[in-house]
Parts: C-alpha cells; structure tokens; sequence
C-alpha cells in the first residue's frame, strides 16, 4: 500500500473518532431535506472512498463477512451511491445469502436504473437458486439496458451469449411468457 493510502485510511479513521452528531431534531430537518447522511457527520466523499476501498479490500482477501458489515455501514452513510448497494450484494453473495444480495441488488437498481451490473449479479443468484426464469429475465434487463445506452458491445455480446444459453438449457422458460429474446 502507498503511505498516501495509509495516511487517508488514519485520517478517516480519526475523522470516524470524532465525529459529533447534530440533535435529533436537526438531523430530522436536514434529511428530510435530502442531506446525505455521511454529510451529517462531516464526513466527504474521500472519507467515504477510504472506507470503500478498504471494503474492496475485504472482498478480494475472501473477509466476506467483514465487508457486509462495512458496505451495510456505508449504504447507510450514502444510500443514493449504487456502487455501494451492489458491493453489498456481492459479499452478501459470497456469503451464500441470495435472498440479502438480490435484496441490495434491487437497491443499486433503484438508485442507478441504467446500470447493467445490478441485474448481471441478480441473475448469478438467480442461477445459484435454480431460478431460471429470473435468471434470464435479469440477463435480458441487463441487455435491454447496454442496448439502450449503447454501451459495451462486448458485455452485450457475453449477455446474449448467456441468455440463448440459459434458454436451450430451460426451453420452458423461454416459451411461458413468450418473451422474444434480443438479436
């Protein structure tokens, strides 16, 4: 790690020391004003960022408890910030817990509707459960999404790829609903 890194990480953690709330009454204002709630503690996105990383961090060092707790922490502290609801999903993931991860997955959609991630992540919970009609519909939401955006041909191409997969594995989830598959 660089020592600017290791300098920011004790600046935040300090920053988490001494943090003074406001009173009730001020925070109910204020949120209810739309205030972020890491704000309230005078805490930045740098500070935020720190933390993020360190919940990276605990991801690809397989803490996969140790990084719900801390992106639980941060979807409460930056609940508007997608990237945060569906890092939850992928430890909650990791952690065999489909119903929680699919839970914050719905959450990043809902705070960023034209992120394809969200649905992609739902749609390997889908799979783990043996939900294959959820799986595909994920994957096609996904699809549906890059193809609207025009974004990534790559991704786009992998999901396509992916759903007629899925469908010649399930033929009878591709034929109850009839729904057309893209291409």
């Amino acid at each position: 790690m660089k020592s600017t890194d290791s300098t920011q990480r004790q600046s935040t953690l300090k920053m988490l020391k001494n943090t003074q709330l406001p009173e009730v009454a001020e925070i109910q204002r204020r949120l209810g004003a739309g205030e972020c709630p890491a704000s309230l503690c005078g805490w930045d996105d740098q500070g935020l960022n720190v933390l993020r990383e360190i919940g990276e961090y605990f991801l690809s060092e397989a803490r996969y408890e140790d990084a719900v707790d801390l992106f639980l922490f941060l979807t409460a502290m930056a609940p508007q910030n997608s990237a945060l609801w569906t890092r939850l999903g992928n430890a909650e993931q990791e952690c065999g817990r489909c119903d929680a991860a699919l839970e914050a997955y719905s959450l990043a959609v809902a705070t960023d509707p034209e992120d394809p991630l969200p649905h992609i992540f739902s749609a390997e919970c889908y799979g783990l459960v043996g939900d294959s009609k959820d799986e595909i519909s994920s994957l096609l939401l996904a699809y549906g999404i890059c193809e609207e955006h025009n974004r990534e041909t790559d991704l786009k191409d992998e999901l396509l790829e992916a759903i007629q997969d899925l469908v010649g594995q399930y033929p009878q989830s591709s034929t109850k609903d009839n729904s057309p598959l893209p291409g």
